[in-house]
């Protein structure tokens, strides 16, 4: 099965406005998936004749622009806001591009939301994220779950800006997040330190939820569908998830799907949440019914290490659609490894490398693979490639890791998968994989 043209067309439009909403948002890692994915559908040079003048293809429609704007913009009042506000969201931009992330905030949040401080008669810093586990602070019902008590002292609370559009408001807390997390992490005990696992909070999430936790509240909480984009829903869930309270934080996400089912950050941490086959069955009925749900549950089967006909028959389908996606070739590779169909899986990932050179992801998989055959020449030369590419992502230092522990270099391998782990904390490969050298150096108790 195939999507008719004008299928495509419209799949196409909505592609390129997630790509340029996502990246107004600075949302980077989502506006690169929907890109890749808009240049993943079949060559149109295979189908338009050779003698075709190509100065006859139309590529100015003014109709389909303005159209394209009004989609963009279906609230008239948040236009108009977006309009008004247009210099100071280039500037807050701009400092956010440059990872001025305080900064940023400060154009639109004009008081500071203070940093918090664990109070002294706390015995754990994560006492300031209760977990919705607790009887005194259940799961409150869909009707009243925006009305809830997020566990911020109320010195946190400050007034909600006015006449601020949802665009200005979500990149103003988002590089507000972010700014916490930069803290989070220097102050964070290194990787397998004397004091690494205390759970040292992001300070800046109490303020962040207090204002949306208003800012809902003021608009009809989660039944208002009406005023929302989807976006700071996204945010919002996203932030609950760091707060421990995963039901409510689902229930978040699932609205930002249904909103914006062309953000894949919101889709990502939806498929966090699920742990069993179960879970996902039961998620099935409230998310929607379209591409990037197909997207959404094939990520979640390889997660969950599904091999079920299904799985194999989704990709096929998908790649019917998107015969060039470098996500669904990644995917398909990563299937047949799990299925121990060794030789099929290297096929696929040395196609993948050859297609796509410089794209690092899920390559750590295939380094894993070239291990096992063993298969050092192979693995070296993708090691080579990696480091070559970008040699400060996890993925280059897992392929590394993997590539000295085949010459039995086993403290090398160590420090590229502590390497890994200090650029990127949860990326689980790493852990395994260095628990593993561990092993090998008879190191119990670190492994």
């Amino acid at each position: 099965m195939a999507l008719s043209g004008e299928q495509q067309r419209e799949l196409e439009e909505q592609l390129q406005q997630a790509v340029i909403a996502c990246n107004e948002r600075c949302l980077y890692f989502a506006a690169k998936w929907s890109a890749e994915l808009l240049n993943s559908f079949a060559s149109q040079d295979d189908t338009v004749p050779d003698d075709e003048d190509a100065s006859d293809t139309d590529v100015d429609e003014p109709e389909d622009e303005a159209s394209s704007t009004r989609q963009c913009h279906p609230d008239s009042k948040e236009k108009r806001l977006e309009a008004k506000e247009l210099p100071r969201y280039l500037m807050a931009k701009s400092f956010f591009d440059c990872r001025e992330y305080d900064r940023c905030a400060s154009v639109f949040l004009s008081t500071p939301i203070p940093h918090s401080t664990p109070a002294p008669d706390l015995t754990s810093p994560s006492n300031l994220f209760p977990s919705t586990a607790s009887p005194a602070r259940s799961v409150p019902s869909q009707r009243n779950s925006a009305r809830f008590s997020s566990g911020a002292p109320k010195t946190f609370a400050r007034p909600l800006p006015k006449k601020i559009s949802q665009r200005s408001l979500f990149l103003a807390l988002y590089a507000r997040y972010l700014s916490g997390e930069n803290r989070k992490n220097e102050d964070s005990e290194t990787i397998l330190g004397p004091n690494d696992g205390a759970g040292i909070p992001n300070k800046e999430a109490p303020g962040i939820l207090a204002i949306l936790e208003e800012y809902f509240n003021a608009r009809g909480g989660m039944e208002n569908l009406a005023n929302s984009q989807g976006w700071l829903d996204f945010l919002y869930g996203m932030i609950l998830i760091k707060n421990k309270s995963e039901n409510l934080a689902k229930q978040w996400l699932l609205r930002a799907v249904n909103l914006q089912p062309y953000n894949w950050s919101a889709w990502q941490e939806l498929a966090s949440l699920i742990a069993s086959d179960e879970e996902l069955r039961q998620l099935s009925d409230h998310i929607p019914r379209n591409i990037i749900g197909l997207f959404f549950h094939l990520h979640c089967s390889l997660e969950l290490f599904q091999q079920t006909p299904e799985v194999y028959n989704s990709i096929t389908q998908l790649q019917q659609f998107f015969p060039r996606s470098a996500w669904l070739q990644q995917a398909k590779a990563v299937l047949h490894y799990h299925a121990r169909d060794h030789d099929t899986a290297l096929a696929l990932f040395q196609d993948l490398v050859e297609d796509h050179p410089h794209r690092l992801e899920g390559l750590e998989v295939y380094s894993n693979l070239l291990y096992i055959l063993p298969s050092r020449p192979k693995l070296a030369n993708l090691a080579s490639l990696t480091s070559n590419t970008d040699r400060f992502r996890p993925e280059t230092n897992c392929i590394l890791g993997n590539y000295y522990s085949l010459i039995s270099s086993h403290e090398k391998a160590v420090l590229h998968f502590r390497r890994a782990l200090t650029l990127d904390r949860n990326f689980q490969a790493a852990w395994t994989l260095m628990g593993h050298e561990y092993i090998e150096l008879k190191n119990t108790q670190a492994a």
